[in-house]
């Protein structure tokens, strides 16, 4: 389940205190929400499905099955007050990933 993850950046310059916020996967609805953590300005954080010790780069949802369902995931992210803050969609699994569109990373 480690394997499985969401990658969330702070582009900003300062630190983002995320209590609260939450990541929604948006077929089956399944969601984590951040323990009191800080992501600093300019780091990013991997969002492991399964379990794990929360540490500044890694934090760990605890699922003992997968969180994705591997066809065209949506991750949501959402600020505490439910505000959507940013998504991402990986590609339908099709056999071999399309690269992503021009300035656009793939992180979920």
């Amino acid at each position: 389940m480690n394997a499985e993850y969401v990658v969330v950046r702070n582009t900003a310059s300062r630190g983002r205190n995320l209590r609260g916020w939450f990541i929604r996967e948006k077929r089956a609805r399944r969601t984590y929400t951040f323990p009191s953590f800080t992501l600093c300005g300019g780091c990013k954080v991997k969002i492991h499905s399964g379990v794990g010790t929360n540490a500044t780069t890694d934090l760990y949802w605890g699922r003992a099955k997968p969180a994705w369902p591997d066809d065209a995931d949506h991750a949501i992210l959402h600020r505490a007050s439910g505000f959507v803050q940013d998504t991402c969609v990986y590609p339908a699994q099709t056999g071999v990933v399309p690269p992503p569109p021009f300035g656009h990373i793939y992180n979920c």
